[in-house]
């Protein structure tokens, strides 16, 4: 036979490392096995010993192998309850499969091919979790809201519906967006935090503190004294 077997390091956490006469059986058997289907003639008829496979006889594997017929049955029964092998009886022979052969002895194709699947697989998992947990990461943001930002101005929209709200002047609006920021920048903890800037800033000019009021009022009181003024001048007073 040429060729050679692969063995893994793990082997030596197996309980076959432990006794050195399985581990000859197991070594043994991984070196007689198939590397590929193969048709024997057996006692004058044809038969196909697979990948994984190899013919056995009792007395010839003890001979060959200094390992006593009654130590080697111990061992092939060992081997067949932990799942190793496989054994199957005939008459005059027996035929032995390895358990898992592939992933013992793969060659290279097989290993990068299995590799390259298990990496690919890893990947869309990894990619899947990702855009989950980006997804809920972004929606706790949304949860949690932001700080306001130096430059923020509110929507065309916001402003529209707060001059119409409190019949407001909008050059008065967009005068108060800066005290508004500067508010809410000097800020510290929770309070600093909201969800939604637009509708703080409408909750904003709703209170008396709010600027547009007063100079609502004072344009209102311009207007009047104007108006009085003109009607004055009118009527020759």
């Amino acid at each position: 036979m040429t060729g050679f077997i692969k063995l893994e390091r793990k082997l030596l956490d197996n309980w076959v490392a432990n006794d050195p006469e399985s581990l000859a059986v197991w070594v043994r058997f991984l070196t007689l096995a198939n590397f590929k289907d193969q048709t024997k003639m057996i006692n004058k008829q044809l038969v196909t010993v697979k990948r994984g496979q190899f013919i056995f006889g009792l007395n010839k594997f003890s001979e060959a192998s200094n390992v006593t017929i009654s130590k080697l049955r111990r061992v092939i029964k060992n081997l067949e309850k932990d799942g190793m092998i496989d054994k199957q009886n005939f008459n005059k022979y027996s035929i032995i499969s390895i358990t898992n052969y592939d992933d013992y002895q793969a060659d290279d194709k097989q290993t990068t091919s299995r590799r390259q699947a298990d990496d690919k697989q890893t990947t869309i998992l990894e990619e899947s979790k990702e855009s989950k947990e980006s997804k809920e990461y972004k929606n706790n943001i949304k949860k949690r809201g932001s700080r306001i930002v130096e430059n923020w101005n509110p929507k065309k929209e916001t402003i529209k519906q707060v001059v119409e709200l409190h019949e407001a002047y909008e050059i008065h609006v967009i005068e108060e967006v800066d005290t508004f920021v500067n508010y809410y920048i000097a800020l510290s903890g929770t309070k600093a935090i909201k969800i939604n800037w637009d509708t703080t800033f409408k909750n904003w000019c709703k209170q008396p503190y709010c600027a547009i009021h007063e100079k609502k009022r004072k344009m209102k009181l311009s207007e009047k004294q104007e108006s009085f003024v003109n009607e004055k001048n009118g009527t020759g007073w």
